[in-house]
């Protein structure tokens, strides 16, 4: 017969908010999604960094924009996330009838704006206040990562016109060929061609390890890695070789993904 099984748990030596390793992965064993109890601004209103009226700001519902409750907090607070903001707003600038139930089921979110970000998700301290949310978490994509590692690991590395190689020298498109080839995707060879390989999406839109490319009088003639907030890794030149830089608008066209979450 099995005996009962005991088991100890950790004790908290400091609050979760005040532990960098926290949102190390921003993942979880736990259930994180939640059911939707849709809340409408009564009035213009900020959604607050913490449950205090002198916090700052994280983002701003107009009125008659769209938020979800993810919790309650003391002092009639209520935890909201719109759109990518999330943060405190107090429960009386919020209607969440039953009639904003149906109104929202039967018109449906997309009909609704959200709130205006004023402050990146990854720096507003509220964001994990807790990691429940209307949303599925992102997939923590380790391919996506390891291949961006390895692309700023080359930094420094020589430009070589129709080179392919990672430490002797790549050229741009041989640079990202090799890079995902490594990792078990097939890619063309040139960057006009590699820029129809994979999802196409708005430059607004990349994520680290999507590629951008860019294009003169209709002609794709250079190809960089996406690396985050706004910065490219990219075989650049002969002059300069393997290099990170901030991405240009000018003549990026569009970037693509590759690799899905």
């Amino acid at each position: 017969m099995e005996q009962d099984a005991y088991y100890y748990y950790a004790e908290e030596t400091v609050p979760y908010y005040e532990n960098d390793a926290y949102t190390f992965r921003r993942i979880t064993t736990q259930n994180t999604v939640i059911d939707k109890l849709a809340a409408i601004a009564k009035e213009e209103v900020g959604i607050l960094e913490e449950a205090d009226e002198g916090a700052r700001e994280a983002g701003r519902l107009s009125e008659g924009a769209l938020a979800y409750v993810i919790d309650e907090a003391d002092g009639g607070w209520l935890f909201v996330e719109s759109g990518d903001v999330r943060g405190f707003v107090q429960a009386s600038a919020l209607d969440t009838s039953g009639s904003v139930q149906a109104r929202v089921s039967e018109t449906g979110e997309a009909e609704f704006a959200t709130a205006k970000e004023e402050i990146k998700p990854e720096d507003n301290r509220a964001t994990y206040y807790t990691l429940t949310s209307i949303k599925e978490g992102t997939k923590y994509n380790e391919i996506r990562e390891k291949i961006l590692e390895l692309a700023l690991s080359c930094v420094g590395n020589p430009y070589v016109w129709g080179g392919t190689s990672l430490t002797h020298g790549a050229d741009c498109s041989g640079f990202v060929q090799t890079l995902y080839r490594t990792f078990g995707y097939s890619l063309p060879r040139v960057a006009d061609a590699q820029s129809r390989v994979g999802t196409q999406i708005p430059v607004s839109d990349a994520a680290p390890g999507d590629l951008i490319f860019f294009a003169r009088n209709g002609y794709v003639y250079h190809v960089a890695m996406y690396a985050g907030d706004g910065k490219t890794v990219e075989a650049y030149s002969s002059n300069y070789g393997i290099i990170t830089k901030e991405l240009s608008d000018r003549e990026a066209v569009w970037a693509t993904r590759i690799i899905e979450d």
